[in-house]
Order: structure tokens, then C-alpha cells, then sequence
């Protein structure tokens, strides 16, 4: 089990040689989502420990914590001949994000040169790529193939045509570094944490399957998406 402790983060609060606090409230936070704090103690000083990877601790002072600790992502966007791939394409370059997505398209068209002048040029040719799928090797086999050019962080897998809310990012990163929820995937909205992604296999691993039996391994967008609007209407 991972564990975190406050010892050397720059962001704990003390009193004396006893750590009571964190200046960004992430303890408290924790401790919302049901996490349990215990102490941890060296030669002198005491401080607190959660079983759970603390993405905020840091040993220096950071400029921008908070867009630091920002989701990183991928978007898969699996097209069909005839879908609307330049409205969702448009949508996904207009998310509300400090991190704009690394894209992925993934078609069965003979010919997608114009798109992919036209969006990596926009998006930039180290953001955006095509990946051509000439015969289909198993079910979701695409998505396995567009996952070995994706990079740490979250997969999200999008179907051309599909319009893009422009909060997506903000409501799964609301979710993950403010609600601390611990979930591994998402329903409604497909998205995969990488890691588990690929510790999974996949898609060939049936990767949904077997993350739907594990509790609490996924999560509804509905949910995440209302208490997101509920925080910023708040």
C-alpha cells in the first residue's frame, strides 16, 4: 500500500515539534473522502500519514500548485467515416485546461491528410496524431493501439461526432485532486487512469469488465460532472 507522510512537505503546519495542519487543507480533505490520518513519528518530531499517494506534498515551494498538481490527459477520438470530426476536434481544442490533451484519431478512412494538416498544425505536431486501422485484430483493439502513443495521466476515448463540454478536464481534475476520490475509470463519459490502463491490458485484458467488479474502481461522470458544477456554482 502506498503511504504519505508530511514530513518533509513544505505545505505541513506545525506547532512545536508536532505537525497540526497543512496550509492547503489537504488533510481535511482526505479525511472528507473517508481516508483515515495516523502519526508518524521519527527521533523528534511527529507528523501525519495517510495511506493514500498525496499528489500536492512537495519538498520546495512550488510557483502554481495547483496547475502542478492538474490532471495530465489523453483524448482517443475514434472516427467513422461521415461522423462530424472537425465540431468535436474544435471542442477539445477549446477546453478550459492548463494542460491541453495529447489527441489521438483513430480511423478506417483511406485518406484523413486534410484533418491532419489542418489540426496538427493547430493543435501542434507534438499534441496530435492519426492512426490508421487497417484490419481489426479484436474488439477495442484500436483503442489498445492508440493507447502505446499516449502518455501518463488520464485516457479518455471520444467518438467523432460527439460534442466535448468544455469543463470536461476541470470536472475529472476536481474530482481526482480536490475530491480525492480514489476511482480508476469512468462511466458515461469512457475514461481510463493510464496506469491502470496498462496494468490491465487494456482492452484485451477486458479492462471495463473487470474494473466494474472491483468497488469503487469506477465512477459516473453524472456524479463527477454535478459535483463540479455544484463547486463552482458555490
Amino acid at each position: 500500500m502506498i503511504s504519505t507522510t508530511c514530513k518533509d512537505c513544505v505545505f505541513k503546519e506545525m506547532h512545536g515539534k508536532v505537525q497540526t495542519g497543512c496550509s492547503l487543507n489537504i488533510l481535511d480533505r482526505f479525511k472528507d473522502a473517508g481516508e483515515e490520518l495516523s502519526r508518524y513519528q521519527d527521533e523528534e518530531f511527529t507528523f501525519y500519514k495517510v495511506d493514500r499517494l498525496c499528489m500536492w506534498r512537495r519538498s520546495e515551494p512550488t510557483e502554481d500548485i495547483e496547475n502542478d498538481v492538474y490532471i495530465k490527459s489523453n483524448i482517443v477520438v475514434m472516427h467513422d467515416e461521415g461522423d462530424d470530426l472537425d465540431q468535436t476536434l474544435e471542442d477539445i481544442y477549446n477546453l478550459d485546461t492548463p494542460k491541453p490533451p495529447r489527441v489521438i484519431v483513430c480511423h478506417t478512412t483511406k485518406n484523413l491528410l486534410e484533418i491532419y494538416n489542418k489540426w496538427s498544425e493547430k493543435f501542434g505536431p507534438q499534441r496530435f496524431s492519426c492512426i490508421m486501422l487497417v484490419e481489426s485484430l479484436y474488439d477495442g483493439s484500436g483503442c489498445d493501439e492508440a493507447f502505446k502513443r499516449s502518455k501518463n495521466g488520464w485516457l479518455f476515448f471520444i467518438k467523432s461526432g460527439d460534442r466535448v463540454d468544455r469543463d470536461m478536464l476541470n470536472a475529472l481534475n476536481y474530482s481526482i485532486n480536490y475530491k480525492m476520490s480514489k476511482h480508476l475509470a469512468t462511466t458515461g463519459i469512457i475514461s481510463y487512469m493510464a496506469v491502470a490502463y496498462k496494468l490491465l491490458k487494456g482492452q484485451m485484458g477486458n479492462i471495463h469488465e473487470t474494473l466494474l467488479e472491483i468497488n469503487g474502481a469506477t465512477k459516473d461522470w453524472k456524479e463527477i460532472d454535478e459535483d463540479y458544477r455544484l463547486h463552482i456554482s458555490g
